[in-house]
């Protein structure tokens, strides 16, 4: 299980923001008193998830867990087509706390036919992950697709990253295929996220003091899946 695998721990904060103009955005984040740069440009951010045949990952998260999992697999730029430097991400929170352990995976091509869960379980076996990360896998199917664009800041002392997510796009997998179509992007919302270290949640705190929003709780993976059940 993911529990037997070595974390090391950071914190999160999440803001969600609907109806907010982009330009009106950027100007709070660029006046915080964190002096936030962007670091990194704008580039699309695409995932499949997968989860425990009994979804394991989505109940411990809706029962209120104090240990919450996702299983991802992640890479950037075209949904569909050659996927290049694609990696499988396990991640773990607890409170706000989280941090992710990664493993690179084979390029891989993904097409609008294809059966989605063969297509993965194939990548895994030709990407050389260790023997307990293939045992886990093998439990696990996919359940979720989702992109979005992210654009990336840092403060000025490094101490904060910040990432915003527009342009969400979420498609539940009824079956094994893949949905042609991921429907139409909800351009409404805003998710801004901050990442810290332990011991700098007082700064922390002083920069989200600058942000009109409250902090909320937020998994675009719970989100999806709600869709489905």
């Amino acid at each position: 299980m993911i529990d037997s695998l070595p974390f090391t721990y950071r914190s999160e904060k999440k803001f969600i923001i609907s109806d907010i103009d982009r330009i009106k955005l950027h100007h709070l984040i660029k006046s915080n008193r964190g002096l936030f740069s962007e670091v990194f440009y704008e580039r699309r951010v695409n995932n499949i998830y997968l989860d425990y045949y009994d979804l394991d990952n989505y109940f411990r998260h809706v029962s209120g867990n104090s240990k919450r999992y996702k299983i991802r697999i992640r890479w950037y730029g075209n949904f569909f087509g050659f996927i290049e430097k694609p990696v499988l991400e396990f991640k773990m929170k607890e409170g706000d706390m989280g941090i992710k352990k990664e493993f690179k995976l084979v390029s891989f091509e993904m097409k609008k036919e294809d059966d989605l869960n063969p297509l993965v379980s194939k990548v895994f076996e030709k990407s050389n992950l260790p023997p307990d990360i293939l045992e886990i896998l093998k439990t696990t199917k996919s359940f979720l697709l989702n992109s979005y664009l992210r654009s990336y800041y840092s403060s000025s002392n490094k101490k904060v990253r910040l990432t915003v997510d527009r342009d969400l796009l979420l498609k539940p997998i009824f079956s094994h295929k893949i949905p042609k179509i991921m429907g139409e992007p909800d351009r409404r919302t805003f998710i801004i996220e901050l990442k810290y270290n332990n011991g700098d949640e007082t700064y922390v705190s002083q920069i989200s003091q600058d942000f009109p929003f409250r902090v909320q709780e937020n998994s675009k993976y719970i989100n999806g899946i709600n869709g489905i059940i």
